[in-house]
């Protein structure tokens, strides 16, 4: 007969005892049966429907802690051990699975009483021995092991302390290097990641705040092109020209001399040209009737063309008015819809080009300016420069630049 076989003949016979007298201890040797065919479950639940009405049988308590052991329940195998070692103290197995238990366990301490405790018993078992020697040198790595993982947690502690008095100090770069190597040593130490981004939070208001403090220089509101189709903004071009005075130099007086009245000196802002030139809508300047073309003398051979061209300019979209002077600030011609002193807008017209081809010049932008544009609150101001003269024209936000240039084009064919 099989050796399995014979088994599940032991384990009917012990079930039909049971039966017929469920307060046999034949569940212990069942059970036994049971451990011992890899039916860890059913041995388990044997031992304790058993111990339910036998509880002091340590018999029972010992196969019950061997049928957890197989199923790796190692918390409550010792637990059965336990018991067994307190109520018979001279228990040699209970000790010794105790030991294995706990060399499992990585719990050294407990694994050496243990097998003392078995040798004191038995002092000629070399297989204890052998055992209690490996679990002493394992709790003497251990201990050692602790003492440098108090060191290192020491160190950790000082470093951490380092940084916040740092940190404190308001040395925020310093204190993030700290805590930087500390995570590099520690990546799972959550409490110095949550401080090392705090600070590093610190850092980027700090650099804010000194951002916001340092004085702000406001942004230009016009911007020129050099060329025709180039698209140059004024962080380009004339970031230079920031704080700048629309002004000429003063030339240095003789020796001697009384010092030169002040004068005040225009600035190349919207509200320097006139707030009357951007003060007219569409919608009001259709209401207007635009101003004779008035030609100064001496009037050149394209007079009338150059008037056509400023009517046809009127009709672009957009446009409100226009103005076209001389490089000595003379106004030889204008069409407009609002009436502006044309004189003083000719002279600061004439030292924004001045003052803007020095700053366009000194940036290495070329050396002539063929178009400044203004931006106002209410529309644009755009500067032409065409030989020695300049138009000047007034338009709203809805200027169309397509038919803007080919009018404009129209006004450099009647000056060539």
């Amino acid at each position: 007969m099989a050796k399995d076989d014979s088994r599940f003949l032991e384990i009917e016979e012990y079930n039909k005892k049971l039966t017929n007298n469920p307060e046999s201890l034949v569940f212990v040797p069942l059970a036994e049966a049971y451990r011992k065919s890899g039916m860890l479950d059913e041995a388990i639940e044997t031992c304790l429907k058993g111990l339910r009405l036998h509880p002091t049988y340590m018999s029972a308590r010992m196969v019950l802690g061997r049928a957890y052991m197989e199923k790796v329940m190692p918390e409550e195998a010792a637990t059965e051990f336990r018991k067994v070692a307190a109520a018979d103290t001279n228990n040699i197995m209970a000790h010794t699975l105790l030991g294995q238990l706990y060399m499992q366990q990585e719990k050294f301490a407990n694994a050496i009483e243990a097998y003392q405790k078995v040798l004191s018993l038995n002092p000629e078992d070399s297989n204890v021995q052998q055992k209690l020697n490996q679990a002493l040198e394992l709790a003497r790595q251990d201990v050692s092991a602790g003492k440098q993982q108090e060191q290192k947690t020491f160190k950790k502690k000082q470093d951490i302390s380092k940084a916040e008095e740092l940190s404190k100090q308001g040395d925020i770069e310093n204190a993030i290097k700290i805590y930087r190597l500390i995570l590099e040593a520690d990546p799972a130490n959550m409490v110095v990641r949550q401080r090392l981004k705090d600070l590093e939070i610190r850092k980027v208001q700090a650099v804010t705040r000194r951002k916001k403090a340092e004085p702000q220089v406001p942004e230009p509101t016009f911007f020129y092109r050099d060329r025709d189709n180039d698209k140059i903004t004024s962080d380009d071009i004339l970031s230079v020209m920031r704080e700048a005075k629309i002004s000429e130099k003063p030339k240095a007086a003789p020796k001697g001399a009384p010092p030169p009245e002040d004068k005040p000196v225009p600035k190349a802002s919207a509200p320097a040209v006139s707030p009357a030139i951007l003060k007219s809508g569409r919608d009001q300047a259709a209401e207007q009737k635009p101003e004779e073309v008035k030609l100064k003398p001496p009037a050149s051979d394209g007079a009338e063309k150059i008037s056509s061209a400023l009517k046809k300019l009127m009709q672009t979209e957009g446009v409100l008015g226009s103005m076209l002077m001389d490089s000595q600030a003379n106004v030889l011609a204008s069409v407009l819809k609002t009436k502006i002193d044309q004189k003083e807008v000719a002279k600061i017209v004439s030292l924004i080009f001045k003052n803007t081809e020095k700053s366009v010049q000194a940036i290495d932008y070329g050396k002539e300016i063929r178009q400044i544009l203004i931006a106002g609150q209410k529309g644009q101001i755009i500067f032409n420069k065409m030989n020695d003269r300049i138009l000047l024209m007034l338009a709203d936000n809805n200027i169309n630049i397509g038919k803007m240039r080919l009018a404009i084009n129209d006004i450099v064919k009647s000056l060539q």
